[in-house]
């Protein structure tokens, strides 16, 4: 019986460590190109996204910064349906759209809108790309009326919220749709 329950216990140990190390692995690992290119926390720490702040930053000091940031990647409004898309000028394919939400009181920046719907299958960033990105979020909900699953990250000291299309879990492998940052 002690035996046994050592065998047990040292299996445990070894699976445990086993995990940690994988996960440890997996977090070295750089994030795929089609993550990075959202720079989600790496320029500053969310809500801010590339150095939008909602509730903070101008219309006009958004648009700069976009194009300092993504410079020729941007495509005009003109070409998609938000205020701008960011594409890849090689396959000139949508990466990534991009609206922004005005607070008419002052100018500044309500809401950041990323339309990840027109991607390719390859562009597709799942919500383990995401979790990898900025964490796990502080809950999720599915809304059957309208068949969309959503991640709160709530720890942010606002809104966080990224979509996945007809999704009643979110599920590390399953590709999202959207993210809105407030």
């Amino acid at each position: 019986m002690k035996k046994a329950a050592f065998i047990l216990a040292t299996s445990i140990v070894a699976l445990a460590l086993s995990i940690s190390a994988a996960m440890l692995i997996g977090r070295a690992q750089p994030l795929p190109e089609r993550v990075a290119l959202l720079h989600l926390n790496d320029m500053c720490k969310l809500p801010c996204w590339i150095g939008i702040t909602p509730g903070v930053t101008t219309y006009d000091q958004a648009l700069a910064i976009v194009r300092r940031v993504y410079g020729d990647q941007i495509e005009s409004a003109d070409n998609c349906y938000s205020d701008f898309c960011i594409i890849d000028r090689k396959t000139q394919h949508n990466k990534f759209q991009v609206s922004f939400l005005v607070n008419p009181d002052n100018n500044t920046i309500g809401e950041i809108q990323i339309n990840l719907y027109h991607q390719l299958p390859d562009d597709h960033i799942h919500m383990g790309d995401i979790y990898d990105s900025i964490g796990a979020p502080g809950y999720s909900v599915y809304v059957s009326y309208v068949n969309r699953g959503g991640a709160y990250y709530t720890n942010y000291g606002t809104e966080v919220v990224v979509y996945s299309p007809s999704l009643p879990v979110l599920a590390p492998q399953w590709p999202i749709s959207g993210m809105v940052i407030r």
